[in-house]
């Protein structure tokens, strides 16, 4: 379903642009998941895989909502974009940080610059 939004008497349809970047970002992002979820990753961790797991849940619940955030104010040209799309890198470069105690951080870094 394409979200259809009214910006200076024209119609923009956000729907398409949303659904290609969740597949181009995201479907990666969740292999990784996939890897960190497994239990040998936390074998011989002193890391609790449940507060892990709602620690990053939380970043990326805040990712959703930053860009979906960011989105909207940019199509609707609002004041708020700047602040908007500054809170959404920072949200960005706190799920690089996220994972490079377990990664490492050369990876931690690329990880954020995939998210930017």
């Amino acid at each position: 379903m394409l979200a259809r939004m009214k910006v200076r008497n024209e119609t923009v349809y956000i729907g398409a642009y949303m659904i290609k970047r969740t597949v181009l970002y995201f479907v990666p992002l969740v292999m990784l998941a996939l890897i960190i979820g497994s239990t040998s990753f936390f074998a011989g961790s002193p890391v609790n895989k449940a507060s892990f797991r709602d620690d990053m849940r939380t970043l990326w619940q805040d990712h959703v909502t930053w860009t979906r955030l960011y989105i909207v104010s940019a199509v609707a040209d609002l004041p708020d974009k700047g602040p908007a799309r500054d809170r959404l890198l920072k949200n960005q470069t706190d799920i690089g940080n996220a994972v490079k105690p377990y990664f490492g951080e050369d990876t931690g870094e690329k990880h954020t610059s995939l998210l930017k």
